[in-house]
């Protein structure tokens, strides 16, 4: 439930003393503010629009437009996923490597959230969550983007 309302996170009791540190500071690294020269960490993206089953992503504006027109309201951290998805389409992409793209080098292996970060992202851009068709999961590996994306 707490996952389903917003946390980036939860720990289970028992736990590894280990396990409760690496989490905490996987928390604290997302927590630090990023770079103030935003352009200079992802050039490739200025100005970029993706179209992709009818919808169409302006990385300039960080705005998503559905297939009616209207915008999808992506908090940054979708719009940042769903870029990495549109830069691999039909491409299997494990989760380490997801992390890597979103954050660098800072991420912990411990760190499942982008299962949830990619669930929130299909509430968003699927026609039904539930059975999705663009963000497939490939079991034990990650994550495919199964639409043709054009880059304009």
């Amino acid at each position: 439930v707490g996952l389903e309302i917003g946390a980036d996170d939860y720990i289970v009791k028992p736990f590894h003393p280990r396990e409760l540190l690496a989490r905490v500071k996987t928390v604290m690294r997302r927590a630090e503010p990023r770079s103030a020269h935003r352009d200079e960490d992802h050039p490739a993206h200025d100005g970029v629009v993706y179209s992709f089953d009818g919808m169409t992503a302006d990385t300039g504006r960080m705005q998503l437009t559905d297939r009616d027109g209207g915008r999808v309201d992506l908090t940054s951290g979708d719009f940042r996923l769903l870029t990495v998805f549109l830069d691999a389409p039909q491409r299997v992409l494990s989760r380490d490597a997801i992390m890597d793209r979103l954050n660098g080098a800072t991420w912990s292996p411990l760190d499942r959230t982008i299962d949830n970060q990619v669930a929130r992202l299909r509430k968003k851009i699927e026609r039904n969550a539930s059975d999705p068709e663009l963000i497939k999961t490939v079991r034990g590996i990650g994550y495919t983007f199964s639409a043709e994306v054009q880059r304009k």
